[in-house]
């Protein structure tokens, strides 16, 4: 796989974020974020000039591009949007809509739909009125115009076509881009694109942009690195949300046959998680490759083509065992919904990790992100090429996010702390 790079390399090399998909998992990127803004001065523009996401990374992709040039800022503004979430934010999970849904989506899939209406197992209304309150598209357009940002690019499926396609938006330099399985289309973006990125199949409706239908972004999406070189990136730095090496030991199913629920969990690790990895193993090849071809030779040869780095970012401890921890705390709808189709059999909660956007669980994920981003600070900074400061990279063991009358201890850097809406709380922490 080959990439082209018409336009000549800045002094500092351009470096692109990849977001991936994952569902409410998408929160431990918030708090990976949150320890690279640690890095950095508290002021400072971002330093990924191109953006990409896919699927819940989508969204967090949008959050912190209409800050592109106060980083922390939007940082801030991700950590506050998970660290405050609940199901009722996302989908409406009383007992009276999921069975309606549930009911209408089983007759559709025994007698049809004649009317052609959008049918899913839930009601992502809330979802619908969330993204607009989030994410300030006419913000992404002003970074562009101002030089903090080259480009915004948001995944999804169409399901007319079959195609991968990145809607993007960014400066007059970058142009479309096409193969028989994906494409770059340049767009004015808006909430509807989020949407559709985050459209997961049966679970929530298609989302209608232009003249076709989309859903979620991971579908189909066989290369997620490849937009952000077509939209100019020398360098990516990619936060997944995959298992972790551990967790992906093989369970003993002898006993039952595997439950619905456990074969949705194994396509999710599929969509989310596979296709980056393929993605990686072939850029590690192309890099070998050309680092055989010497750079006169491709310079007499007119060859464009240059080595990517990479570097990912993922868990290091297993996300299904912490979203079975206090799975008593679902909604009892969803809880009902999740256990008939076996997604919650023998305390296995992988499906679950994906779907349970509930604060708890949410800030948990954003302290995980935070800590495995510390314990790569390193590494981090020298990727992306900012000097270390060890006083601003020093890790607080304390930072309280207070609710009414209840604290809540997330490990996360003082300017991130969020309170519920759009208060903000940091006290004096001792390191």
């Amino acid at each position: 796989m080959l990439f082209n790079f018409s336009s000549k390399p800045a002094r500092r090399p351009t470096i692109g974020l990849i977001l991936t998909g994952g569902g409410a998992r998408a929160a431990y990127q918030a708090g990976v974020l949150a320890g690279i803004a640690r890095l950095l001065p508290p002021s400072a523009p971002s330093p990924f000039r191109v953006i990409c996401g896919t699927s819940a990374g989508a969204l967090n992709a949008s959050i912190i591009a209409q800050d592109a040039g106060h980083f922390a800022l939007g940082v801030k503004r991700a950590v506050n949007a998970w660290a405050t979430l609940h199901n009722s934010s996302v989908h409406r999970s009383d007992l009276g809509s999921v069975a309606r849904h549930v009911a209408r989506w089983a007759w559709t899939a025994v007698a049809g739909d004649k009317h052609g209406r959008p049918v899913s197992l839930l009601d992502n209304s809330p979802l619908r009125e969330l993204v607009p309150r989030l994410v300030d598209f006419s913000c992404v357009r002003a970074a562009i115009r101002s030089n903090h940002l080259d480009a915004l690019s948001v995944t999804a499926s169409s399901y007319r076509t079959g195609q991968s396609v990145s809607f993007f938006e960014g400066n007059e330099r970058l142009q479309p881009w096409a193969s028989p399985r994906r494409r770059g289309e340049r767009a004015t973006l808006g909430p509807e694109h989020v949407l559709g990125s985050m459209a997961i199949p049966f679970m929530y409706p298609p989302e209608r942009i232009g003249d076709d239908h989309f859903g979620d972004g991971a579908i189909q999406q066989l290369s997620p690195i490849s937009p952000a070189i077509h939209l100019g990136a020398e360098k990516v730095l990619v936060i997944g949300v995959g298992r972790c090496s551990s967790a992906g030991a093989i369970l003993d199913t002898r006993a039952a046959y595997p439950s619905i629920g456990e074969i949705s969990g194994h396509l999710f690790d599929s969509i989310f998680a596979d296709t980056l990895e393929s993605d990686l193993e072939r850029i590690r090849l192309v890099n070998e490759m050309l680092a055989l071809i010497p750079h006169k030779v491709r310079e007499r040869a007119g060859l464009q083509q240059r080595e990517v780095e990479t570097w990912v970012v993922n868990p290091r401890q297993s996300l299904e065992e912490l979203a079975a921890i206090r799975v008593h705390r679902l909604p009892p709808a969803l809880r009902l919904l999740l256990s008939a189709v076996g997604a919650m059999r023998d305390g296995r909660a992988n499906v679950l990790s994906y779907v349970l956007t509930e604060e708890w669980y949410c800030k948990s994920l954003i302290r995980r992100g935070f800590r495995d981003a510390m314990a790569q600070r390193a590494d981090i900074a020298d990727f992306l090429e900012i000097p270390l400061n060890p006083l601003r990279t020093a890790v607080r063991q304390r930072a309280v996010i207070s609710k009414s009358n209840e604290a809540v201890k997330l490990p996360v850097p003082a300017m991130a702390v969020a309170a519920t809406g759009a208060s903000y709380a940091a006290l004096p922490l001792q390191a």
